[in-house]
Parts: C-alpha cells; structure tokens; sequence
C-alpha cells in the first residue's frame, strides 16, 4: 500500500473516533483492526458527550438509546436514595446505550465517508515520525506518517515503542444480562467487599456490572464477562509522529462514569492534533498529551473521593479511597 498519513492501531469507539475526526480534516487515515467481537452489553454514555456526537456525524444512534432519567443509589447510605438529576432543560444524567449499537454506528460512519479499515493485528512497529512502518498478522506491511495506538488498556502499540503503562490497584469487573425490568435509572449499590451498576437494556432486561477487587463467585447463570476495571495511564501518552487515545492513553475505573466519554471525546481532540501535527504544527501533540494527563489526573483524584464517600469503611472501600490512582 502506498504511505498513509495516519494508521490507526484498533478499530473500537477510541479508533473510529479519531478516524472520523481526521477524515473530516481531509487526512488520509486507515484503520487497522480484527474482526468486530460482538459486545452485548449496555454502558452509560453522559450527556456532554451529546456535542461531539453530533460533530462525528452519528447522533442518531441514540434515537434508539434509553434515556436515563436520574440516578438510584445505595451509595452513601444503606438506605436508597433518588437523585434525579434532572437540569431546566429537562436533561438527565445520559444514556444507556447498547455497545454494539455505537461501535456499528461508527464503523457505518466511517465506511459511508471512506475511510479505510484493514482487517489484522499489529505484530510489529518500526521506524521514526514521518516514517513507520507497521507489520500485521495478515503479513502485510504498512507504512505511514503518525500511527496511534487504539488498542485498548494493553496499549499493544505504545508499549513497543517504549511507553509504559502505570497502574492503580487490582479491579475486575464482571459483566452479564439478567431478565426483568427496569426502570430508566442508573442504579448504584455499594456492598462489603464490591459495587454494582444496573443500566436497562432496550431489548429488555437490565445490564449489571459488579467490581470488586479479585474475581468473586458469579451469581447469575448468565454468560459473564471479565473485564480489567483498574485505572491506567501511560508515562508518555505521546510522542514525535505517534500518539495513544481512549483506553490505551488512559484507562478509568467504572466508579467514573468516564469509559465511552474518555473514548469519544479523545478521539475527536486526537483528530485535531494530528491534523495540526501533519500541517507542521510541531507541538500539537504535545499539547494533546497534556491534556490527557489533566483529565487523568483530575477524574483520578475523584475516584479516590468515591470511595471515601461509600457509607462501607471495609479493607476494599479503604484501601482505594487512599490509593485507587496510579502514580508515576
């Protein structure tokens, strides 16, 4: 293949976001991905995300999300409490939003505007800024002037070219479906020795995440998935010619509500920076990466606060309200 501007390293939200975003910015982007897993889950999406939606062009993939009124919580107290969070504007907290839903809307969006996608994985990088060159488990050799790495918390890319990944404290999540109806509310409950999150499915039902420190016995005969949940950020989130985005730069524990916000909205800014980078602005990446490690630093410190907050003072609820960050 002849030199791309930009080869994007894994085709989920992060990816396909930053793809779309370069396109629209005239870049020459590819995107080098596996087969699309199927992801049959429901996750919160906030409503600040509502803008960069709609500046990607898929806004319309929430016509068929459920909106969630407020929030139902057994979080400070054992007693439960409704936090409606319901602005002037008649605007709640956001939307459950089906994974597969989002992930074929951007990858729909994509193909509509051209972008390429390569089906592979990355299995070696070499070369500078201006000049990499990417090996694939398909044997094909691709070469371009930026890559970034949007291959989730392994960071596949990143790594190999000499980041390191820094974490907090160990966190599993386990996630499954499980019948029976739901109001349209996020559900919180804090327990002992874990949490929980409920989301309503829009095909019936109800999503339920449960985070605890090691993997605990699964008490629905439903298919569960296992997830690392912990914080993560990268040391160098950028560098001359490459950068990470979504999960691979930064990684948040669920308590923050941050994962598809975090994807979506740094690979929309991603977009812009690189674009800049390309038309020889030589510290647009740089900035990118503090920006990245503000928001990292910020939604961190916070985490730590929401854990102090759990009316459970047990070993889990201690140990990360002094130290669910990670630190370099």
């Amino acid at each position: 293949m002849p030199p791309l501007d930009v080869l994007i390293v894994g085709g989920g939200p992060a990816g396909l976001a930053t793809a779309i975003s370069m396109f629209l910015r005239g870049a020459d982007v590819a995107v080098l991905s596996p087969a699309p897993e199927t992801l049959n889950r429901a996750e919160m999406l906030p409503r600040a995300a509502l803008p960069v939606l709609e500046r990607l062009g898929i806004s319309d993939v929430l016509s068929t999300a459920i909106v969630l009124t407020g929030v139902e919580s057994r979080w400070t107290s054992i007693r439960p409490e409704r936090l409606d969070a319901m602005s002037a504007q008649g605007a709640g907290p956001g939307w459950s939003i089906e994974r597969d839903d989002l992930h074929a809307a951007l990858r729909g969006r994509a193909n509509a505007l051209g972008v390429g996608q390569i089906e592979g994985r990355l299995t070696q990088v070499s070369g500078q800024a201006g000049n990499w060159t990417v090996q694939t488990s398909g044997l094909t050799e691709l070469r371009a002037r930026c890559v970034v790495d949007a291959t989730g918390r392994p960071s596949a890319l990143a790594r190999r070219i000499g980041a390191r990944q820094i974490r907090g404290p160990n966190l599993v999540a386990q996630v499954w479906t499980q019948a029976g109806e739901q109001a349209p509310h996020l559900n919180v409950e804090a327990h002992a020795d874990h949490w929980q999150y409920t989301l309503p499915r829009k095909c019936g039902g109800r999503s339920i995440g449960r985070i605890s420190a090691t993997l605990l016995k699964a008490r629905s005969s439903a298919s569960v998935t296992h997830l690392d949940a912990r914080n993560m950020r990268l040391d160098l989130v950028s560098g001359p010619g490459w950068a990470a985005v979504g999960d691979a730069a930064v990684a948040f524990d669920p308590v923050a509500s941050q994962g598809l916000f975090n994807a979506m909205v740094s690979g929309f800014l991603l977009g812009g920076a690189i674009s800049d980078w390309l038309a020889g602005q030589g510290q647009a990446l740089e900035i990118y990466a503090l920006l990245a490690g503000q928001t990292a630093d910020h939604t961190h410190a916070l985490t730590a606060g929401q854990y102090a907050a759990s009316h459970h003072k047990t070993p889990f609820w201690i140990d990360r309200a002094k130290r669910s960050g990670p630190h370099i």
